[in-house]
């Protein structure tokens, strides 16, 4: 999607792809917003994306809708090992703890759910915070339960469902990227990629350049070779 901007003077402020939370209500009013990330067990900053969604839909009368979750399980991370905090004297620092291994060369859609041991604290470093080590055993207990799905991304999304609760009033509506090629309007999609592939990058370099600081580069657009915003697995 693409916008019409009016040439601001150089000396105003650069243009702000996400608009300011205070307008979210009114344009969950209009449709549905949705977010995601890659299926993993997130920092704060991505949990206010969610905790916003549910706001925003709750300050229009919605309060049943499932929010809109997109899993990114196409991409290859490590999503078993956490960062947990371990006092070290008077300061704080990170220590990994691997609750299973995984496959971080193979994206999560692709590789089975892991086995998580029912007791951690062996995995636990030694003088790591209580609260700490309390999150980590929830969060295998959450991997625990959904021991049985039929990948790592859903295993890990399911985990996450539980989790969010006492943050997210509303049950998340996943959506796993791997399967959005079966989806009715793909192919369709797909082919206006194909052929108009020169202004579908320059559609989205406009929205890049409208947001320089968010750290999204560019596609490459020559005359020999147009890149385009499709994975293969």
């Amino acid at each position: 999607m693409t916008e019409r901007r009016t040439p601001e003077p150089a000396s105003a402020a650069p243009p702000r792809c996400t608009p300011p939370l205070a307008d979210w209500p009114a344009l969950a009013a209009g449709g549905p917003i949705r977010t995601g990330h890659q299926p993993r067990f997130w920092h704060p900053g991505v949990l206010a994306k969610y905790v916003a969604v549910d706001r925003a839909l709750a300050a229009t009368g919605d309060h049943h809708t499932p929010l809109p979750h997109v899993v990114v399980d196409q991409d290859v991370q490590d999503p078993l090992t956490l960062p947990v905090p371990v006092r070290d004297g008077d300061a704080l620092r990170a220590v990994s703890v691997t609750l299973a291994r995984t496959r971080p060369d193979v994206p999560t859609g692709r590789q089975p759910a892991a086995d998580v041991p029912a007791d951690v604290g062996p995995l636990l470093p030694r003088h790591a915070d209580p609260r700490a080590a309390g999150g980590v055993r929830r969060v295998a207990a959450a991997l625990r339960e959904h021991r049985h799905e039929p990948t790592l991304a859903r295993q890990v999304t399911a985990a996450l469902a539980g989790l969010l609760r006492p943050f997210v009033a509303r049950p998340l509506a996943a959506t796993f990227a791997t399967e959005l090629q079966r989806a009715p309007w793909f192919a369709g999609e797909l082919h206006h990629l194909l052929h108009d592939a020169e202004r579908c990058v320059s559609a989205y370099n406009r929205a890049v350049a409208g947001d320089p600081g968010a750290g999204v580069a560019a596609l490459v657009c020559e005359p020999w070779r147009v890149e385009l915003p499709l994975w293969s697995l």
